[in-house]
């Protein structure tokens, strides 16, 4: 490794990400133009602060990229590049990138002609299934540099002798969609990834194009890349006239999507280091007295938060935890922690509440219970359906109304109640009967004469909307500027932003479903589904809102992820443990929910799929077991909890609950 790499380690909060940042800018006195410096993140929440934040003079762009988004760029602009090694890919002039939402609904309409092949041994849905290939199995194995052949293999190996051939199965069902999706120019994260290692950075001539293009590297929170980045990551340092690379070598968050911190300090063990000061010396105090709490329940009632009980040391009295028999209780007991948090004089924005499932259920439960006490709740909710929106149900009913072909199969007028109401902002009641009048109508409109004013340019729009010919993003375009936006001004934000989702879902749809059908269908293989049950490419994206409306809709899904919290510090905040440490937040105190919930350090093994076979260094041909996923859990924890104590600078408050909120007992977790 050349003198000229600089490895900056050290753990959260040590100031790795701000010591790359002055890099930058002394490259940047030293005249290298912002173009030529290329930084790598690990996700684009942040890529934003460098394109974003730093305070620079006029000039070029910051080539600033989360690695799969500089792959997806350099793929696009180097395609005939690929073309030339992959004659599959040359009918198309550039590549369409698919999201999981699509990619999912491709895989299960190959997979469900032949679930029956895989007997009782998998009792995954479908749906589920297809999720689990492609994210736990495709995605980590092409992170990895291994081919679907090569992935399911060592999974078979490390698998029970009975489950062996259904490995055959999946090996067809991956090659025949990874053909498939080739020869539509439709590449996934794994294609992708695939074509540009292999094929693209392969090549001499993109090769020297990247080290003209270049001079320096930056590459923050490398402990998370997957072996594939590394790779990239390793050469790119030894081409460029000077590089600063830095990880925490305890970290690897991410270990599910093929994470290798150990891996990354190998490749760069040749550079010169720089290892940052640790700023909590005291973590192993303090992990000591988290622990230590567990033994020691806190009494019902705020009082132990505000005032620590004697004969307890400062870390100690920081460190409390609530025991209860119902999950009910359990955040009952957590609300009042969080209002004398509050009382003892935290801002609500500087608490962290963190549980190993944020659902509605929680958001509800714990934001009911804080509001009735004067605190806000700000969930971080991962995602939700689509047609949990008003507005987006809204747009399904009008479909179903200017198009019949795409009337949903609802029983009740309900749905259309709801959407007139959301659209005109009629009563209940002249809502309740237009919604009846619509549904009863079939085939026809209702005259206008019987009805609010406000139906007359809705009944217009629909009538005029009869006699034209949709393309599903077309529609939902339309019914937005046309209708809603119109009609609602007042429309909410969030329901606009999950609206301009349906919209990018659907034309995601449409273009999927045309290359399907203008590429050739690929032929030979182990995978032939049913021609009675198959589905054909047209009918991808054909009738969304019809008989097929339900991928589209419940699959897609809206992210949540809402501004972050300002300096104000008016509301508490609720997330996982996964959402808190990537989005790389901090906390004057934290609450732990749920410690005993197996949630809070999954393993990642499913029926059909298992990660971890798959990363550097398993051995060849070594059986998965039950003391191997032990020591997973084991890494998990330490891994976990250090990282969470670091992020917090006061009290932290665990909690659990005997039954979980299905009533079923609970003993695992962060004390298994």
């Amino acid at each position: 490794m050349p003198a000229a790499v600089t490895l900056i380690t050290g753990p959260a909060r040590s100031g790795k990400t701000t010591a790359l940042r002055e890099r930058f800018l002394r490259w940047l006195g030293e005249g290298v133009r912002t173009d030529q410096i290329l930084i790598l993140t690990h996700g684009a929440e942040q890529t934003a602060p460098w394109v974003r934040g730093p305070d620079l003079p006029a000039g070029g762009a910051v080539a600033a990229y989360d690695f799969y988004g500089f792959v997806r760029q350099e793929l696009t602009l180097h395609w005939p590049t690929v073309q030339a090694r992959v004659p599959a890919a040359g009918r198309w002039l550039a590549p369409a990138f698919l999201s999981l939402t699509v990619e999912r609904h491709l895989l299960q309409a190959l997979l469900e002609p032949h679930l029956a092949l895989f007997g009782d041994v998998v009792r995954a849905t479908p749906e589920r299934l297809a999720l689990q290939l492609l994210t736990r199995v495709d995605r980590v194995a092409a992170a990895a540099g291994l081919g679907p052949g090569e992935a399911v293999q060592r999974m078979a190996e490390a698998d029970r002798p009975e489950k062996r051939l259904l490995y055959g199965q999946v090996t067809a069902l991956l090659e025949h969609h990874r053909s498939r999706l080739l020869a539509a120019g439709l590449l996934d994260y794994g294609l992708a990834l695939s074509l540009f290692m292999d094929c693209l950075l392969s090549d001499p001539g993109y090769r020297a194009h990247l080290r003209g293009r270049f001079r320096r590297l930056l590459a923050d929170d490398v402990d998370e890349a997957a072996p594939a980045e590394q790779e990239f990551v390793a050469g790119m340092a030894e081409a460029v006239e000077e590089a600063a690379i830095a990880l925490d070598p305890g970290g690897g968050h991410a270990v599910l999507r093929g994470a290798d911190p150990a891996g990354a300090v190998a490749r760069l063990a040749g550079a010169d280091r720089v290892c940052l000061p640790d700023p909590a010396p005291d973590l192993e105090e303090r992990l000591t007295a988290v622990r230590a709490s567990r033994s020691a329940p806190a009494p019902s009632g705020p009082g132990p938060v505000s005032r620590p009980p004697q004969g307890r040391s400062r870390t100690q009295a920081r460190c409390l935890h609530i025991a209860t028999e119902f999950w009910g209780d359990m955040v009952n007991r957590a609300t009042e922690a969080v209002v004398a948090l509050v009382d003892a004089g935290a801002r609500p924005g500087e608490i962290a509440v963190l549980a190993p499932r944020v659902d509605s259920l929680l958001a509800t439960a714990l934001g009911r219970a804080l509001a009735a006490r004067g605190v806000a709740l700000q969930p971080l909710l991962p995602t939700r359906r689509l047609l949990d929106d008003p507005a987006v149900r809204a747009i399904v009913a009008l479909a179903g109304l200017a198009v019949p072909a795409w009337r949903p199969p609802w029983p009740s007028p309900s749905p259309y109640a709801d959407a007139v109401r959301v659209v005109l902002g009629l009563d209940p009641v002249a809502a309740a009967h237009l919604g009846q009048a619509l549904w009863e109508g079939e085939g026809d409109l209702p005259d206008p004469a019987g009805h609010p004013a406000p139906y007359r340019p809705l009944h217009a729009w629909l009538r005029a909307a009869r006699g034209r010919d949709w393309q599903t993003d077309g529609f939902v375009r339309a019914a937005l500027l046309e209708v809603l936006l119109p009609l609602r001004p007042d429309l909410p934000k969030p329901s606009v932003d999950a609206c301009l989702q349906l919209l990018r879902a659907a034309e995601d749809f449409r273009l999927a479903a045309e290359r399907l059908a203008a590429a050739p269908q690929p032929r030979g293989g182990n995978w032939q589904a049913p021609d009675r049950n198959s589905q054909s490419p047209e009918d991808l994206g054909a009738h969304p809102f019809g008989m097929n409306y339900r991928p589209l809709l419940t699959e897609a899904t809206c992210p949540l992820w809402p501004e972050p919290v300002g300096t104000e510090g008016e509301a508490v905040l609720l997330a996982t443990p996964q959402a808190y440490l990537s989005r790389r937040l901090t906390s004057a105190a934290q609450v732990w929910l749920d410690v005993t919930s197996p949630g809070w350090l999954p393993v990642g093994v499913s029926e059909l799929a298992n990660p971890h076979v798959l990363l550097p260094g398993w051995p060849e041909g070594a059986p998965w077991t039950d003391e191997q996923a032990r020591r997973v859990r084991e890494a998990a924890r330490e891994r976990t909890v250090r990282a969470l104590l670091r992020r917090c600078a006061g009290p932290v408050i665990t909690a659990e609950a005997a039954l979980s909120p299905w009533a079923q007992e609970q003993e695992g977790g962060l004390w298994a």
